[in-house]
């Protein structure tokens, strides 16, 4: 993604940060959003060579569009809540697979 600072990513929306994770907690946080409705995506995921050790040092930054953040956030606390207590499985995990299919990616206009 076309970042314009660190806080905001180019598009027909504006895009905020909602939080950083490491990749694989950013990638179920962007299923569970999207589950909900809700356009997001992982940027800084994938990272490779020299940066690697920055993206683990600051994590991959989840982002949503700004109109959007006050329900990503109720989403974030329920994942927050969960993952405290251990409560992802590999169902839920597989669950959330499946209702991500035929979402577009913002980028490049690839429906997965």
């Amino acid at each position: 993604m076309d970042t314009t600072d660190t806080d905001t990513v180019n598009g027909p929306d504006r895009f905020v940060e909602l939080v950083r994770f490491p990749t694989f907690q950013a990638e179920v946080l962007v299923a569970l959003l999207r589950d909900a409705g809700i356009r997001a995506d992982v940027e800084a995921g994938g990272t490779a060579g020299i940066l690697t050790p920055v993206q683990f040092s600051e994590g991959s930054r989840v982002m949503v569009p700004e109109r959007d953040e006050s329900a990503a956030r109720v989403v974030l606390a329920e994942f927050d809540e969960s993952t405290e207590r251990g409560e992802v499985s590999d169902a839920d995990l597989s669950a959330l697979a499946d209702s991500s299919s035929g979402f577009e990616d913002p980028e490049t206009g690839a429906v997965v």
